[in-house]
């Protein structure tokens, strides 16, 4: 894996902690489960994160249920 790669997911994450709203959190943490990436690929779209393969998307919601686990 790319360290470059993580370093954006850990970016685009830290800028997501502070943008989604709960509802779209809860939606994300059970499509993860449920490993649904095109319905996550969609669902961050609207925060302007873009697709970048699914090693990216599977970093950037870890790293975003880390930060809001944190919380």
């Amino acid at each position: 894996m790319s360290d470059d790669i993580a370093e954006e997911a850990s970016k685009d994450a830290e800028k997501l902690v502070k943008k989604i709203i709960p509802d779209d959190y809860a939606a994300l943490k059970i499509h993860r489960q449920k490993r649904n990436f095109a319905v996550i690929a969609f669902m961050l779209r609207k925060y302007g994160i873009e697709f970048k393969g699914l090693t990216y998307l599977e970093l950037l919601v870890d790293e975003l249920i880390k930060m809001k686990e944190q919380k």
